[in-house]
């Protein structure tokens, strides 16, 4: 079950030498999941009423392997 997403950079997720900052890759994060729920389930609400499910992140991390800038476009 492949899905992918695209997200754009917007000038204030950047700092000041136009790089995503790294606090705002979570927030792409949250913001695919989003959007998955959205299109396998029609959203996380019918998610857990129509199907008795719900989702907790316990932990999380990120390595970092190149940079995002403004305008970019970026596939998850």
């Amino acid at each position: 079950m492949a899905y992918t997403h695209q997200l754009r950079v917007r000038y204030a997720e950047c700092d000041a030498q136009g790089i995503v900052f790294n606090a705002n890759w979570f927030l792409y994060f949250d913001t695919v999941m989003t959007e998955f729920w959205r299109e396998r389930f029609g959203g996380y609400a019918r998610l857990v009423t129509e199907y008795a499910a719900e989702t907790v992140v316990a932990e999380t991390g990120a390595r970092f392997r190149g940079a995002a800038r403004f305008d970019d476009l970026i596939d998850f």
